[in-house]
């Protein structure tokens, strides 16, 4: 009788053991790499004195690539429009490629807003492309936004 309940014991043991779980491993790589950002000097980018028309009912853009390249909407004139230059202060002379950046430019003296797109027009040039709402006040507009480049 001994010898029966050893064995049944001992298969008893033997089946739980076919229920384990099952399991699998394996390494996980992980990688980083860090760099460092230049400095760069930037000109402000300056969509000038902007003249609308009176009472204006639609928005209006203006385009900054070489100085003033256009403008729609009520817009009658753009004055002394430029790009920004920006300076590689590393002396590499070289800037890379800078991505689209939005920037909102806040009214000197109320809470209206203008935005703008600023795009890299050449190696060390930055325009973009400012949107006006109807209505909105005149004043000054002032944003800053942050540039960085990247080059291989």
């Amino acid at each position: 009788m001994r010898k029966y309940f050893l064995l049944s014991t001992i298969a008893l043991l033997a089946a739980t053991n076919v229920n384990a779980a099952n399991y699998a491993q394996d390494e996980l790589v992980v990688n980083a790499e860090v760099a460092y950002a230049a400095d760069l000097n930037c000109s402000a980018l300056n969509f000038g004195k902007i003249i609308m028309k009176v009472n204006s009912t639609q928005d209006s853009t203006v385009t900054i690539f070489d100085d003033v390249d256009g403008f729609t909407g009520d817009i009658l004139d753009v004055q002394d429009g430029a790009q920004a230059v920006c300076e590689d202060v590393s002396g590499e002379g070289h800037m890379g490629t800078i991505e689209d950046t939005s920037v909102v430019l806040s009214h000197e003296s109320t809470e209206d807003q203008l935005s703008a797109t600023i795009t890299q027009t050449y190696d060390l040039w930055l325009g973009g492309t400012l949107t006006i709402p109807a209505g909105s006040p005149s004043g000054k507009y002032t944003g800053t936004v942050t540039v960085t480049s990247t080059w291989e």
